[in-house]
Parts: C-alpha cells; sequence; structure tokens
C-alpha cells in the first residue's frame, strides 16, 4: 500500500510538470509521456450468492446495486531509441448495500464500502534487435499481459486460472491480468515461400513469480501467435508450467492428513496433492472482413473467436480424477453494429468442473480441496431449486454481453450483462491478497449487468 501510495505521487507530480499535451521532450528520443483515465461505474447483482462455497455464511443476493469511482494514472519514459519505463498507479473506491434473503444469520442490511490503491505497472521494456521484419523485445517487472485482443471478458485462461483447486477468474473491464516477472518476446513477419500468403509470427517465454497463494513459486509459461492474411486468421496457444521452482515445497505441497492421495504400503511413503501442474491453452479467430472487404462494418463486427484450455493435466484420485472437468471452452462473436458500437460481443463457455471455483481453504488452511456443488453440508432448506443454483447442470454454462462505444478520443461509454465467474472481494484482516469465495453467479437464474463512463487523457 505504501508503494503504490508513493508511486500515485510521484506520477502526480509528473502531471503538473506536463505541458497540455502531456508529453516532455527532452531529445530525439528522450520523453514522457502521462495517460490514465477516471470512471463512474454502476450496475446491479439481479440475482446471485454472497460466499456461495460456505454452507453456515452463504446468503442469496438479489437486486443487490453497486457503485465504485476508478482512476488510473500512468507514466512511459522514453530514454533513447530503445529503452521504455511504464510505471502506473490505479484507486477503487466501492461502496454498495444489499439484503441478504430472510433466514440468514445477519438480520440487518451488509454495507460494504472500500477504497483500494494497487500497482498498475511497474515494468521496463527493451528493445534488443529490431529489423524490418524481425524483433526481439524483453520486459521486466509487474506489467499488464493479454494474448487474446478479441476476448472482452471470459477466455484468457492460461493466466486467469489456479489448478489444484481449479479457479478462473473475470473482471469487468479488464480481461487480461498482470504478472510479475520476465517476458522474452520474438516477433517476424513475412510470407510462406512459393505461396505468398503473409504471415506475422509472435512467441513469448515468460518466467513469473507466482502472486496468489502460494505466492513467490516461479511458473515458466511459452506462447506463441500466428497470424496470416493480414490478421484474417489467426491461431494461438501456449503452455504453463504452474509452480515449476517452489520456495516452500510444504506450503506447495502441503503434508496435510486430508490431502493424502495414497500410502505405500512397502515403504510407509504418503502421496498428497500440490498447488503445481501444467496448464495449456489453444485459441482461434478469423475475420472474414479480412478476406472479403465490407466498408459498410466495423472493425470488430462479424469476428469469430475461441479458447480453450485444459486446467491441470494430471489427474488424482477422489477430487481431480476427470480430466474432462478442467477443460472451459469459450466462444465468441462480433455482433455486427454497422459502426453504431465499437464493439458488440457475444461470449458463452462451457465447463463442467463440478466444484466452486474458490481458494478460501487455501487461504486458510492450505488445503487444496475443492468444494463440490451443492455443497454436501448444506440443507434441502438452505440449499434448493427456488434458490436458483445447481440441481442439473445450470453451472456449467457462463455468458457474457459487451458493449463499446467512443464519443471523440476521449470519452467512452461500455456496458456489460453476464454470469461469469466474477466474485466479491473480502479482505482477510491485513494479509495482503483477498479471499475469492467462488463465483457469485452459478444457477440458471443468476446474472448482473454493470456500466461504466469514462474520460481517459
Amino acid at each position: 500500500m505504501n508503494i503504490a501510495k508513493t508511486l500515485g505521487a510521484v506520477l502526480f507530480a509528473a502531471c503538473l510538470s506536463t505541458n497540455s499535451s502531456a508529453e516532455l521532450l527532452a531529445g530525439d528520443h528522450d520523453s514522457v509521456t502521462i495517460s490514465g483515465f477516471g470512471a463512474f461505474q454502476a450496475g446491479q447483482l439481479e440475482r446471485g450468492y454472497y460466499l456461495p462455497s460456505q454452507a453456515s455464511y452463504s446468503a442469496l443476493v438479489s437486486h443487490r446495486w453497486d457503485e465504485s469511482l476508478m482512476s488510473r494514472l500512468c507514466a512511459t519514459v522514453q530514454i533513447g531509441s530503445s529503452l521504455k519505463i511504464n510505471l502506473g498507479t490505479e484507486y477503487d473506491y466501492d461502496f454498495n448495500v444489499f439484503y441478504p434473503e430472510a433466514g440468514w444469520e445477519f438480520s440487518v442490511p451488509l454495507y460494504n464500502y472500500y477504497g483500494n490503491m494497487i500497482i498498475h505497472r511497474a515494468d521496463m521494456e527493451y528493445d534488443m534487435f529490431s529489423s524490418r521484419n524481425t524483433s526481439v523485445m524483453i520486459q521486466l517487472g509487474y506489467f499488464p499481459f493479454k494474448y487474446n485482443p478479441q476476448a472482452t471478458n471470459l477466455g484468457e485462461y492460461l493466466f486467469r486460472s489456479e489448478i489444484y483447486p481449479n479457479m478462473i477468474v473475470n473482471e469487468f473491464e479488464f480481461p487480461e491480468t498482470r504478472l510479475l516477472g520476465i517476458n522474452l518476446e520474438a516477433a517476424t513477419r513475412g510470407e510462406i515461400s512459393g505461396i505468398g500468403i503473409p504471415f506475422h509470427i509472435r512467441q513469448d517465454i515468460i518466467v513469473t513469480s507466482e502472486t496468489t497463494y502460494p505466492p513467490q513459486d516461479l511458473s515458466l509459461a511459452y506462447l506463441s501467435n500466428a497470424d496470416f492474411f493480414h490478421d484474417a486468421f489467426e491461431l494461438g496457444a501456449g503452455i504453463e508450467a504452474e509452480r515449476l521452482l517452489s520456495v516452500d515445497p510444504l506450503r506447495t505441497t502441503p503434508h496435510i492428513a486430508s490431502d493424502t492421495i495414497s500410502v505405500n504400503q512397502v515403504t510407509g511413503d504418503s502421496s498428497f496433492y500440490t498447488f503445481a501442474g501444467t496448464k495449456i491453452m489453444a485459441r482461434t479467430c478469423f475475420d472474414p472482413k479480412k478476406v472479403l472487404p465490407m466498408p459498410f462494418l466495423g472493425k470488430e463486427d462479424l469476428k469469430i473467436y475461441g479458447e480453450y484450455a485444459i486446467l491441470g493435466l494430471k489427474d488424482y484420485p477422489r477430487y481431480y480424477n476427470n480430466i474432462s472437468e478442467r477443460m472451459p471452452v469459450m466462444f465468441g462473436f462480433d455482433i455486427p453494429t454497422f459502426k453504431f458500437l465499437d464493439v458488440l460481443a457475444f461470449e458463452a463457455e462451457y465447463y463442467t468442473s463440478p466444484y466452486f471455483g474458490n481458494n478460501s481453504q487455501t487461504l486458510y488452511d492450505g488445503y487444496d480441496y475443492p468444494v463440490p456443488i451443492p455443497d454436501p453440508n448444506w440443507t434441502d432448506e438452505e440449499y434448493n431449486t427456488d434458490h436458483g443454483l445447481v440441481t442439473t447442470t445450470a453451472h456449467r454454462w457462463k455468458w457474457s454481453l459487451y458493449g463499446s462505444k467512443a464519443f471523440g478520443k476521449n470519452f467512452r461509454i461500455v456496458a456489460q450483462a453476464a454470469r461469469d465467474h466474477s466474485r466479491f472481494q473480502t479482505s482477510l484482516y491485513d494479509q495482503p491478497y483477498y479471499l475469492f469465495d467462488g463465483d457469485v453467479t452459478v444457477g440458471a437464474k443468476d446474472w448482473y449487468y454493470l456500466f461504466r463512463a469514462v474520460w481517459s487523457f
């Protein structure tokens, strides 16, 4: 928190020192550029759950109105022609009131409000090699990363998920993630010889230090992306060895009795579940406008895209013995609006995991076992079809409808309706992480809507 506040003060001072164009020129290549935004966000959870995976505290929440204010301030320092330094901070202030259903242990309305200042980014980029068709760049620090440019809400599984237990996270207007580590990126352009098909290939090797529990473990990822016919066809794939190197093996693989897989009858040695594992991802996108020009359509109209992942290649007894339950599949389509909107994207996901996506046991006890849907500890009165939760297969489907429209260069309106992997964030006292206790919208009747007005510079 103190680091974020200090960074914010530095950026604010930098803003005061810049001219109206938000840029200081100190030479042919040296400059300081300031950018950012301010936003007002509001919306309503039409139906969902507070702490859905905890039988003693779970509550059905309906018609919960939410408002928040947020701002982001970033500075980019260009030093010479090759080095770029990025600094950014973000502040969010959220306040809401909701009324749990009768019968919950709290008899009064809950009033939640919190302010949260975070570091958006603090990194450097260095162009190691650059020519007409080839470039090599290294990035070091804490930085936003997005590998699926079409995704507006769902997808981006490789870095927005956890394995053992499986967990996927969505965040409105942030379909990407922030990584702490090093990224080596190489890109090349050319034509397939003999055919003349233009292509653009980008490859990333990323070493990250994990910021979720158990933190500080080192992971290794490789991603490849190929565009053909000037972005008409796009193919991408990636693999991550999550927590490949553990700084504390007993934290990454807790030796807890409830997490015991088996005991060797000869040696007496036990095998245990672990937070470490391997994830893979594949995605594709097709833009028919690049094959058949349609000038009456917007830039994003008619794009068809999808993403597939396996969140943990290894099976374990009891909880993770079916790999198909760790395979989310997302499909997206940019609905034509004939330039009325910049983008109107519908996305759907099919994911058969039978568990609430949460890490509450992880944070509290170090366990890595999941809570099944429905929780067997719930009574019929606490958990039934009237509450809109899962008695069939409703939890397997997620969906999202996202729209955005810019007015000039500095103002934008965004709206989204969804049943996705969004969740309440509850601070855990003075601990530097958050409790993710299951998707808020789980059942067939659960959904929310949000809109945001953004002023940027």
